[in-house]
């Protein structure tokens, strides 16, 4: 009974962290990277969006997408999809030009970047940026 207590409290604990982006062995690891101003991926769909940054970890947090907010997301599949209607722009960790995300990006008119290792981690919500669709870029202001 023990055991099954401290297990849910771990759940618990980590329920809203991260994976690790690289594994060695059991042992997680980052690679170094020197984000400052700039951060540079695939362009994924083409335009130029400024606005403000929302972290999005899962589908359940979907809700918290305001109008025109630039959606920051490891990853994005179908179920995601009616929040595009909303977004002003998208990044993405993982993907490039063939990905999901970048695919219904360019169906809907809005700028994407897929590929920017780490995002969910330099980024942080309310983060106004620019990010151009165009080059493959997002502009920390």
């Amino acid at each position: 009974m023990e055991l099954l207590k401290k297990r849910k409290e771990e759940f618990k604990e980590y329920e809203h962290k991260l994976p690790p982006m690289f594994l060695q062995g059991n042992m997680e690891f980052d690679e170094e990277f020197d984000y400052e101003k700039e951060f540079i991926g695939v362009a994924s769909s083409p335009g130029v969006a400024e606005g403000k940054i929302r972290l999005i970890r899962d589908i359940h947090e979907l809700h918290k997408i305001r109008k025109d907010e630039i959606m920051v997301a490891t990853c994005t599949d179908p179920g995601w999809t009616p929040v595009f209607l909303k977004i002003g722009g998208l990044i993405t960790e993982t993907g490039g030009i063939l990905s999901h995300g970048a695919v219904v990006s360019r169906e809907y008119g809005i700028p994407a970047v897929t590929g920017i290792k780490s995002a969910m981690k330099f980024l942080k919500d309310g983060d106004k940026v620019v990010l151009d669709g165009n080059l493959g870029k997002v502009y920390l202001r």
